[in-house]
């Protein structure tokens, strides 16, 4: 990366130092310290095929962003260009879609505790409240990734049947055969759940990476709209079930981050019981979009063999214990109106 290029597009005061930060799957990050002591957050989405669905994050961050919030957003400043996303060589020589943010206050939570799942839950409530006010957002459709999660023919050109493509992974047969029929019982009862669950613009990635929270202040900010886009209202509240008491699952513990994360949810924004009820296919429904997403970068190159095979392993992990708590989950959440 030329650091001079980042003073020569954005109006920051240089000399200036970069700091490799954690990035997503899609995205190369780094920490921008300026000479006037002000530091940034730079964000590098590899491929300019990427442009579209960063004008679509765009126009929802600008969205919320007068809304009155209690925490902050990772709302990016105009370049020189007038734009907030511009061109910018990687240090590999290719060329990506680059954004400056201010850098937030706050940290990544390394451990789950019930205090720090209580607040995401409540954040999530108010991000959800404010998404469902933000107009309209219609996803265009060359978008695919940005489709609802429960649309997996729709979602990967390259991976249109999941059922087949974990066919041509190194897997073992009774792996492959164990996820095909998962998927099968899932999929018989997704189309119901679009007819008649609530549907609303959604964040469908608040996981522990995407929330930071000071000790005193509680959640300083809200992470990576990457995947925000419309579907199944309760789909927010199932993805961060889902990863914030990962370690705990299989423990017992698990409840001790599940139900103060749910209940706070549920005291700021009520949902209605059938979708409660639904929280452990949304679960599921998460779970296959993100796999099917690993399979279309293994089939691409950009995945080796041991990381996909971790990846299924993992997936089948979660999905065994979905499979032995789904009832005791749901009963839990209907006890959170309580």
């Amino acid at each position: 990366m030329d650091v001079s290029a980042i003073c020569a597009t954005w109006p920051i005061q240089g000399p200036c130092s970069l700091t490799p930060l954690t990035g997503g799957t899609n995205n190369h990050v780094w920490r921008v310290d300026t000479a006037d002591g002000h530091a940034y957050t730079l964000r590098v989405s590899s491929g300019e095929t990427h442009l579209p669905r960063l004008r679509y994050e765009m126009t929802i961050l600008q969205a919320l962003s007068i809304q009155d919030l209690p925490f902050l957003l990772p709302l990016p400043i105009h370049a020189y260009s007038g734009d907030q996303l511009v061109p910018l060589e990687i240090q590999d020589g290719t060329i990506g879609i680059a954004t400056l943010a201010p850098f937030l206050p706050g940290s990544v939570s390394r451990k789950s505790t019930p205090e720090k799942a209580s607040a995401a839950g409540r954040t999530l409530a108010i991000l959800d409240q404010a998404l469902a006010s933000v107009p309209d957002q219609s996803t265009p459709q060359e978008i695919s990734i940005l489709l609802p999660f429960g649309r997996l023919e729709m979602r990967n050109p390259q991976v249109p049947d999941v059922g087949k493509a974990l066919e041509l992974l190194p897997l073992e047969r009774q792996q492959v055969r164990k996820m095909q029929d998962v998927l099968e019982d899932h999929l018989d009862g997704v189309e119901k759940l679009y007819d008649s669950l609530p549907q609303q613009l959604l964040h469908r990635d608040l996981d522990t990476s995407n929330v930071l929270l000071d000790e005193q202040e509680g959640v300083t900010a809200v992470l990576d709209f990457e995947f925000a886009a419309r579907d199944i209202r309760v789909l927010d509240l199932s993805v961060s079930l889902s990863w914030w008491p990962v370690s705990r699952m299989g423990t017992g513990a698990e409840w001790e981050i599940i139900d103060p994360l749910g209940r706070s949810y549920m005291d700021m924004l009520h949902l209605e019981e059938a979708e409660l009820r639904a929280i452990p296919t949304m679960m599921r429904m998460r779970q296959f979009a993100s796999l099917q997403h690993r399979i279309g970068r293994y089939l691409s190159g950009l995945e080796a063999d041991a990381a996909i095979q971790d990846n299924i392993e993992f997936a089948l992990w979660r999905l065994d214990w979905l499979a032995s708590q789904q009832e005791t989950l749901i009963e839990h959440a209907l006890h959170w109106r309580d």
